[in-house]
């Protein structure tokens, strides 16, 4: 029958070609949920197209959303807004995510800038710029590590001497000389006062001590009759390999100390004993100058000022001394018969020739002085020694000694003064002429400027202090600077500025590489009134000795005294990096603390027979000394 058999299958053919159509159709519509799409998969590649694979249909019917009656509209309705809704949220994602990262980098970037301080001059390093030619480009250091080496307390000891180093013992590691008083100063001080206060015979008023710079050990101790001010250990009178030590200070004392051993040398107070006893000798600054009466040793020179018993200045002279035996050579008078309180100085020209800078003045209103120059060649003879002044002020002169350093790069030494009231003059050593200066107003100073190179070029800067105030001793405040020493102009922004005046000048640590000295120095404060600036007087009919000793802290503002010691440089921030300060050293500074009253009590009452051995002395004590047991402030400790 051709019934029976089954005709070629065009119609159902047909059939498969729209149901495979109307498949594609759907595909197309339900793009968006091709999670519910399953098909027969065939090929190693996939999907095959009908022509390859014949009629293929779906496992399961597609799972169609519901959809509005027109399907274009339906399309356009649900899709639409969900791409425009993307388009719009995925920039913002995008913006807010950057944004984030860059606030990011911006804080740890503060972060790390803070915690680590790193100077911009140091980042430009890092780039290239300002690249310095080899072995100068070197890192400065920004801090310190502090560790105490040794300590050593004297009670009852103060000091107002340098501090000199000397290998007195041969270990190959410089010792320390200082020079101290005790506070017990005066012309007519009794014995006795050794002998109760310090257990020894007299001497006891002052003297110089050689610690051991290993462990801070006393090596030798030499004591005199009145405080020592100054002290030279650049030459070796006894040629045993030592330099010996030139000590100078008030009521004459000039002394040669045997650097090995703290003995005396020699000492000129007893060849000017044949003086008037009304005048006083006061030798306050010696050094040692090349040979001038031609034994073979170094000789001395020497600033002293002659004063009456009120303490007054009369005169002041130049003496050159033999260094061998202690013979006075000549002693001339100071130009203008002008006061010296400061050593002379050497500077040599570039022919050679040695030429002593002797600077005048005083603490008087009235005192007038300078800076004046003479070939040391001129004092070898008797002739008239012909002064050349450099500088003069009407304002006290030169309290302090100058700096000699080349600061304009011509061979020869310049002079860096601090003149007593307010200005500092930079003078060529070769001319004398000015080459810069630089006032601060109303202003005093008792110290030397301090070189050191602190910016980044070749010439040496100077750290200066200055205090503020009416006058000596009243000081409201006082301010340190840094002052170029091309220009003489400040490198501080602002100056550091503290609260009591503190009097002592500065010292600069060398580093390797271009700018990176460190300068120490002290400041003075009242504890709470940091930088305090209020002007304040003292009780009307007090005399300058007790203004002078004052505790303006406690009188001011009822609090205490502060002393520290920074470390400043270009690469930190002033008033730079705290090296000591006084209120957490108390348990250093005041581990051997005496209350002198105390102390004396009982002295006298473990030896009765006190009064017996010094009973030539007890009325002059009990008048002029014995009231001051009475009167001392128990409260104020011996250190």
């Amino acid at each position: 029958m051709s019934y029976g058999h089954a005709p070629k299958s065009f119609p159902m053919a047909k059939l498969t070609s729209k149901r495979a159509i109307r498949d594609s159709f759907d595909e197309e519509e339900a793009s968006d949920d091709v999670d519910d799409e399953v098909f027969i998969r065939d090929g190693r590649n996939g999907y095959k197209m009908d022509k390859e694979s014949g009629v293929k249909k779906p496992l399961m019917p597609l799972r169609r959303q519901k959809r509005l009656k027109n399907s274009m509209f339906a399309s356009s309705a649900t899709h639409e807004p969900r791409s425009r809704f993307k388009i719009f949220l995925a920039p913002c994602c995008y913006g807010v995510a950057a944004l984030s990262i860059l606030l990011g980098l911006m804080a740890f970037s503060v972060i790390i800038i803070n915690y680590f301080s790193l100077p911009l001059s140091r980042i430009q390093l890092w780039f290239g710029k300002n690249s310095t030619p080899p072995g100068e480009n070197i890192l400065p250091c920004t801090m310190f590590s502090l560790t105490n080496v040794w300590y050593h307390s004297f009670p009852k000891l103060t000091s107002e001497t340098a501090i000199r180093l000397n290998d007195v013992n041969h270990d190959g590691i410089l010792d320390i000389i200082l020079g101290y008083g005790t506070g017990t100063d005066g012309r007519n001080v009794p014995d006795f006062v050794c002998t109760l206060y310090f257990g020894r015979d007299p001497p006891c008023l002052g003297g110089i001590v050689a610690l051991n710079g290993k462990n801070g050990e006393i090596v030798w101790q030499h004591w005199t009759r009145r405080p020592v001010f100054s002290i030279d250990c650049t030459a070796d009178i006894t040629k045993d390999g030592v330099n010996d030590c030139l000590v100078g200070g008030k009521g004459g004392l000039l002394h040669v100390i045997n650097g090995h051993d703290g003995s005396l040398l020699w000492h000129l107070e007893d060849q000017l004993g044949h003086q008037k006893a009304e005048v006083v000798l006061d030798v306050y600054s010696a050094q040692y100058i090349a040979d001038i009466d031609g034994d073979g040793v170094v000789d001395v020179i020497a600033s002293h000022t002659v004063s009456d018993l009120s303490g007054n200045a009369v005169k002041g002279h130049l003496l050159v001394i033999s260094g061998k035996f202690g013979h006075m050579l000549r002693m001339v008078e100071m130009p203008g018969g002008s006061e010296s309180y400061y050593s002379p100085q050497l500077l040599v020209h570039p022919d050679g020739e040695t030429v002593i800078l002797i600077g005048t003045g005083g603490t008087a209103s009235h005192s007038w002085g300078g800076l004046h120059a003479v070939p040391l060649r001129q004092l070898a003879g008797t002739d008239k020694v012909p002064f050349q002044t450099l500088i003069t002020s009407d304002s006290r002169g030169l309290m302090s000694p100058p700096v000699l350093v080349d600061i304009n790069h011509d061979g020869t030494e310049d002079i860096v003064i601090s003149l007593f009231n307010s200005t500092v003059v930079a003078l060529d050593g070769k001319t004398y002429k000015t080459l810069w200066n630089y006032t601060f107003t109303n202003s005093q100073t008792f110290s030397s400027p301090t070189p050191g190179f602190f910016n980044d070029d070749d010439v040496p800067d100077f750290l200066v202090k200055y205090q503020n105030g009416p006058d000596f001793p009243v000081y409201f405040y006082s301010e340190m600077n840094i002052l170029d020493g091309k220009t003489g102009q400040p490198l501080l922004d602002h100056p550091v500025v503290d609260s009591v005046g503190s009097q002592m000048g500065g010292l600069s640590i060398s580093v390797e590489g271009p700018g990176n000295d460190w300068f120490l120095y002290w400041t003075v404060n009242c504890a709470g009134h940091e930088g305090s600036q209020t002007p304040f007087s003292f009780a009307k009919g007090s005399d300058i000795v007790a203004q002078s000793q004052a505790d303006v802290c406690r009188l001011r503002f009822n609090s205490s005294m502060v002393a520290t010691q920074f470390a400043i440089n270009q690469h930190v921030d002033a008033p730079g990096f705290l090296i000591y300060s006084t209120d957490k050293q108390e348990s250093i500074e005041y581990n051997n603390s005496k209350e002198s009253l105390h102390e004396a009590r009982q002295y006298l009452a473990s030896h009765p027979d006190f009064w017996s051995t010094y009973g030539a002395q007890e009325d002059g004590f009990k008048s002029s000394s014995g009231d001051a047991f009475q009167s001392e402030d128990t409260n104020q400790p011996g250190r």
